[in-house]
């Protein structure tokens, strides 16, 4: 049954900056920890969040330089940026957690579970890239970043990004919408800055897979462009309790297919 918590917003100094966190603050169930994509924000999440809101404490997080949270003005790394994850249970004196992030949010959420394994009580890699993507494309990133850095990102920019990131049937979403009304007024060398560490740089960490030993999801639309075959099949072979599951739908899974996701969120969180 869904219930609508009462959240509490912290706001936490971590390695990449202050960042705005929710917080059902149910202490004594068990945590999952949700992060966001680039160029969205923690709201893709609310509405998966509150499924799960009676049996777990719930805490959702915005990313560096994205919807409430500050701005490092510097640039930084996947590593750091994972390691604000640890930072941010710390203060909320969170001992472990399940991890669930779409794209950027995955990629940072899996680090996590390589740097200190002993924290994370289950992984879910929605949407997200398991390997840095080709030089041609972290050359495309490299160049979209320097249009953001130096015109932002007005309206027109938005919708070109739409299509990459949304199914047609939610490209009139209210999340798709936000995202675009959101980024039109973000401050350029934020975003720049996050695909720098996120699509430009973005550290390799497939020949690490095998050191994941808690249950593992790796979950995208069957037109998402990022579960590419090779590093999915990496991950299945390196991890034995890990499963990757196709749905319907492009880079936005918890749009496009939130009933399906539901359903795979449980079913590894009720997982040993």
């Amino acid at each position: 049954m869904t219930t609508t918590p009462d959240f509490t917003e912290h706001r936490i100094a971590t390695d990449v900056g202050e960042l705005s966190v929710l917080d059902s603050g149910a202490s004594a169930k068990p945590v999952i920890v949700f992060r966001h994509g680039i160029f969205l924000d923690r709201e893709l999440w609310r509405p998966i969040a509150l499924q799960f809101a009676s049996t777990h404490r719930v805490v959702l997080v915005d990313a560096p330089g994205h919807g409430a949270s500050g701005d490092p003005g510097r640039q930084y790394s996947l590593g750091q940026d994972a390691r604000a994850s640890i930072q941010i249970m710390n203060a909320l004196g969170i001992e472990q957690a399940a991890l669930v992030g779409h794209s950027w949010g995955g990629m940072s959420s899996l680090r996590v579970a390589l740097a200190e394994p002993e924290r994370v009580t289950a992984l879910a890699l929605v949407n997200t890239p398991l390997m840095p993507g080709t030089a041609a494309e972290r050359a495309r990133f490299g160049a979209l970043q320097l249009l953001i850095r130096v015109i932002g990102a007005p309206r027109w920019v938005g919708h070109q990004i739409v299509p990459s990131l949304f199914d047609p049937s939610v490209h009139d979403s209210a999340i798709a919408t936000r995202m675009v009304e959101r980024l039109r007024v973000a401050k350029r060398s934020a975003v720049a800055r996050a695909m720098v560490a996120v699509l430009v740089r973005p550290d390799d960490v497939t020949g690490r897979f095998g050191e994941l030993s808690v249950p593992v999801l790796a979950i995208a639309g069957e037109d998402d462009y990022v579960l590419k075959a090779v590093p999915a099949e990496l991950l299945a072979s390196a991890v034995p309790h890990a499963r990757v599951v196709r749905v319907a739908g492009q880079h936005a899974t918890p749009v496009e297919q939130p009933e399906a996701l539901v359903a795979e969120l449980t079913r590894l969180l009720t997982e040993r």
